[in-house]
């Protein structure tokens, strides 16, 4: 009777054969199975192991506490330099895993691209997005009440800012309500000015304000630059709209005082509409520059402020300026070119 050989003679296939067997196995019942039955069953099989969990984690705590100390002591520490690139690679991940959610249906755009202006927070100055002087509304400090309220009529908001002298000369802020309950008997603003306005250097980062404004209530802080000049001023809903977008409010209508799309090849929007924003609703691909706004595009192409009725041109579109002054370019309109849509 011939007897059957389990294993081949030479040791070197033996070793071969019995290593991809006990791989197979492991792979098999302690990779696939459990957690292909853990899949299916989370809830019951978690509550359950719990316990025996915990009886591992007592038992094997001080060999993992003995290991951790070991490798610290033994392997040099990273670098700053070491540590910002592996953030910088779990950033490009989550970019990576927000975009794939978004084209496989996951999440929804919006949320998306709130992933990514959270993931850009942290390298966002404030500069980047105040509100520039010259679209702050401000009167002077010996302004009359009545004055005041014309101003806040007009303009609707709740709070504006002072300035003394010089528009540039920002000394505080005027609440609307500060009036209306104290105002009684008082001919000017001066005595309700808000003098206790934070100054933040232009460079600071957006997330380490966040906070500070919370903490201290103030809804608001003035931008300066290097020299200690009042560039701007921002909010605390200037702050928030750089990760969720534009908000709203009761004054703001439909929002068309941003974008307004006239057809697939035709938007409207206001002088200081991000470059980004305008390439991600109509696809225009304008080039990065020393620019942000649509606004600071035109004027770098024109090399000038241009006026009202003026357009300029490119290859891809067509810009006419519908509302300029001498200041500001305040609304355009982009029309896409032929050509620019057969190329896409």
């Amino acid at each position: 009777m011939m007897a059957v050989q389990l294993y081949p003679e030479n040791e070197g296939v033996r070793n071969v054969v019995t290593t991809l067997a006990i791989s197979g196995l492991i792979l098999v019942f302690c990779e696939v199975l459990p957690k292909t039955v853990f899949h299916a069953r989370a809830d019951i099989l978690a509550l359950r192991s719990a316990p025996f969990l915990r009886v591992s984690s007592f038992l094997l705590g001080p060999f993992v506490f003995l290991a951790s100390i070991t490798a610290k002591i033994v392997a040099p520490r990273s670098s700053r330099k070491n540590l910002l690139e592996e953030l910088q690679a779990t950033r490009d991940e989550l970019r990576m895993l927000a975009t794939m959610g978004d084209s496989e249906g996951v999440i929804r755009s919006d949320q998306a691209q709130m992933i990514e202006s959270v993931l850009e927070l942290d390298d966002t100055t404030l500069e980047s997005a105040m509100v520039p002087l010259v679209n702050v509304v401000a009167i002077p400090r010996d302004s009359t009440v009545q004055d005041f309220y014309e101003k806040a009529s007009e303009t609707g908001y709740s709070r504006i800012a002072v300035f003394e002298e010089r528009v540039d000369n920002l000394v505080g802020v005027v609440n609307v309500l500060d009036i209306l309950y104290g105002g009684t008997g008082t001919e000017t603003i001066s005595a309700f000015v808000r003098e206790d306005i934070t100054y933040e250097p232009r460079t600071r980062r957006l997330l380490s304000l966040l906070p500070q404004l919370q903490q201290s209530r103030k809804p608001l802080a003035f931008v300066v630059d290097e020299y200690g000049g009042v560039i701007g001023l921002i909010t605390t809903e200037d702050l928030i709209e750089e990760i969720t977008g534009d908000i709203l409010d009761e004054d703001d209508e439909d929002g068309s005082q941003y974008v307004r799309r006239i057809s697939q090849t035709i938007v409207e929007c206001d002088g200081k509409t991000e470059i980004d924003e305008l390439n991600r609703i109509i696809d225009l691909d304008i080039p990065e520059g020393d620019y942000e706004t649509i606004a600071g595009y035109v004027s770098t192409l024109m090399q000038r402020l241009p006026r009202q009725g003026e357009f300029t041109e490119t290859d891809t579109m067509r810009i006419m300026i519908l509302d300029a002054d001498v200041r500001r370019i305040r609304r355009v309109r982009i029309q896409k070119k032929l050509q620019a849509i057969e190329k896409n």
